[in-house]
């Protein structure tokens, strides 16, 4: 806290049309502000977003984005279900039949995963693996019957078809859900490592489920207790999502390239694999990612050679964060973005195009037509989540109690402060079909291709297929 001239504290500082909380060493700090994202909020999880996308210079679109901003109305989850959204980028190579699946069953497979509604984080791990096999058994099954065509075909001396290409994925998806948390963890954030049994490198061991257990729960007072916003983001491969805390980027996630990282290398010599040139068997320039059979079912006929295990895993890690008061937002994003511009970067530019124009759509298609004109050569998929943001836009958006604006310390750890009103946002952000067709970039991260006309996507088209209810591969 600050003094006043007068010598007491002054909670609020305004200059010109700004109201500024000081931090507790005496430097001011400018939030966000409260941010316009037309119908894309959810009011009682006090979210705004922007999502946009862009094909950039490949020959196709292989990237999908998918959000489910209400997943309780949407998906017509379980009585007395917590508010939570729903947000997933899925970077596709060797073409878009991998991502293009992830981003209309990923979500549901998570609301029907064993522990979805008091285990969130081996949910996300259980819905990952399980929409890997099912698609690698259509994936494998395709490759037979395309197999099965090219001897007959050139039996018979007809024009061979196309040799099956496996397409893969990468992914990211962050579940954003209100919870009662025990207050001497509120703030805490937390990895849970791969698999979400063990603790992360990174992040703390320790949850409030363990710190509870000290103590018997039944004679906990409710003030021991404080509602908050928590984000579980999970990955595999090189999507990354980025946190703004008063205008610093935290990493939640860490990229499964073999090229940084030494563990990776370890797991996959283990298996029997290997890194050549940064990238696993020569190909991946990723160690985890969905589909891609030759380095799973099939890769003692494809490298002619015994494994272990599997060098290529779905298997995802697990960050889970309470939202504070000074969390700003996030940003979820492919490698097209991160290929060109570091976390630091991309938050720098991000809080700038907010503060001064205070609309996360606009600000999200910035982002990606910034990564474009800074040579990116892969699609650009991107969603900017404004955090703590209040139901209403007030006449300032940086008026007192406006979002983004920290409370004096000691404040609570939940979110801005929204309404429990039902949120008027639409269902879901269906992905764009942007560009030319044609196929994808050979072994996976594949770059080149002619450049395209941009074309970035609104947020709020609404999926209306049957897979948001329907029953197909459920656990």
């Amino acid at each position: 806290d600050v003094a006043s001239p007068g010598g007491e504290m002054d909670a609020t500082a305004v200059v010109g049309t700004l109201a500024v909380r000081p931090l507790a060493h005496g430097v001011p700090y400018y939030g966000i502000g409260v941010v316009d994202a037309g119908e894309a909020v959810n009011e009682e999880l006090s979210l705004r977003f922007g999502v946009a996308e862009d094909q950039g210079k490949r020959n196709s679109m292989e990237d999908r984005c998918m959000c489910v901003v209400d997943m309780n109305s949407t998906m017509e989850l379980y009585d007395g279900a917590p508010p939570q959204a729903y947000f997933g980028v899925y970077d596709g190579h060797n073409g878009d039949a991998c991502s293009e699946m992830l981003a209309r069953r990923l979500h549901v497979n998570l609301a029907k995963a064993d522990g979805f509604e008091g285990d969130v984080p081996a949910a996300m791990v259980r819905a990952f693996m399980h929409t890997d096999r099912v698609f690698l058994r259509r994936q494998i099954e395709a490759e037979r019957q395309n197999r099965e065509e090219v001897a007959a075909a050139a039996a018979a001396g007809r024009p061979v078809p196309a040799e099956f290409k496996f397409s893969g994925s990468t992914a990211i998806a962050m579940l954003a859900r209100r919870e009662a948390i025990y207050q001497r963890y509120a703030r805490d954030a937390s990895t849970v490592g791969s698999g979400g049994g063990g603790s992360g490198s990174g992040g703390e061991s320790d949850s409030e489920d363990e710190a509870a257990a000290e103590v018997d729960e039944g004679e906990l007072p409710d003030s021991h207790y404080v509602e908050a916003v928590r984000l579980y983001v999970a990955h595999a491969g090189d999507c990354r999502a980025v946190l703004s805390h008063a205008g610093v980027a935290v990493d939640l996630t860490c990229d499964h390239k073999p090229s940084q990282r030494p563990d990776e290398v370890r797991r996959i010599e283990a298996a029997g694999g290997w890194v050549h040139n940064g990238r696993l068997h020569g190909v991946l320039a990723v160690s985890r990612a969905f589909g891609d059979a030759e380095h799973k079912s099939l890769k003692e006929r494809f490298w002619e050679q015994s494994f272990t295990a599997d060098p290529l895993i779905v298997e995802p890690d697990i960050r889970v964060h309470t939202v504070t008061p000074r969390d700003e937002f996030v940003v979820l994003a492919c490698d097209g973005l991160w290929d060109v511009m570091t976390s630091q970067q991309v938050v720098n530019f991000v809080r700038r195009k907010l503060r001064d124009g205070g609309d996360a759509q606009r600000a999200t298609e910035q982002l990606v037509q910034k990564a474009l004109a800074l040579n990116s050569v892969d699609n650009v998929s991107a969603f900017v989540v404004c955090l703590n943001q209040p139901g209403a836009l007030p006449a300032s958006r940086f008026g007192p109690g406006a979002g983004g604006l920290v409370p004096l310390p000691g404040g609570g750890g939940g979110g801005g402060g929204g309404s429990a009103a039902a949120s008027s946002a639409p269902a879901a952000a269906a992905p764009a079909r942007g560009g030319a067709g044609g196929g994808g970039g050979g072994g996976g991260k594949g770059r080149g291709g002619a450049a395209a006309a941009p074309t970035s996507r609104p947020s709020s088209t609404a999926t209306s297929d049957s897979d948001v209810s329907g029953v197909v591969d459920d656990f």
